[in-house]
């Protein structure tokens, strides 16, 4: 085989290489839970929220979170923020897991470092369940 062969089938593979990874995902790329009312339950209390049918995120992330990373993951898709600046830095993670059609649960741990104190680590699981449609007149409420 030439160089010249052997140098265009190298460019051949690692170009098909390069197109068979997987590609990072972003927000978009995350589950869509049903548009309607969802009720969730979780051991610090119960609610619900009609949902405008958005994918899933860390409430609060688009403003306080600079960096949020997108996984898929064998329990599910995980969202990671780093969160807060200076003094004060929170480090969440979510795992979703479910159909987001008509039921999914969420597992999150929050680890807060605020300088010169020890880490505050708390953990949360909640059940989320489609009820239907919202009730007239009720705007959609997602979890920012």
């Amino acid at each position: 085989m030439t160089s010249r062969a052997a140098l265009a089938l190298a460019v051949l593979v690692a170009a098909s290489l390069f197109a068979c990874a997987p590609r990072p995902l972003g927000a978009a790329d995350m589950p869509h839970p049903r548009a309607g009312l969802w009720t969730w339950v979780a051991a610090n209390g119960r609610g619900d929220f009609c949902s405008s049918g958005q994918p899933v995120h860390i409430p609060d992330s688009t403003v306080a979170c600079p960096s949020v990373t997108y996984a898929k993951t064998d329990k599910g898709v995980e969202i990671t923020g780093v969160c807060g600046e200076g003094a004060a830095v929170s480090k969440i993670q979510m795992v979703f897991s479910g159909d987001f059609q008509a039921a999914y649960a969420v597992d999150t741990r929050s680890n807060l470092a605020i300088m010169g104190k020890t880490p505050i680590v708390s953990d949360m699981h909640a059940h989320f369940r489609f009820d239907g449609p919202c009730p007239p007149g009720r705007a959609a409420d997602d979890l920012k």
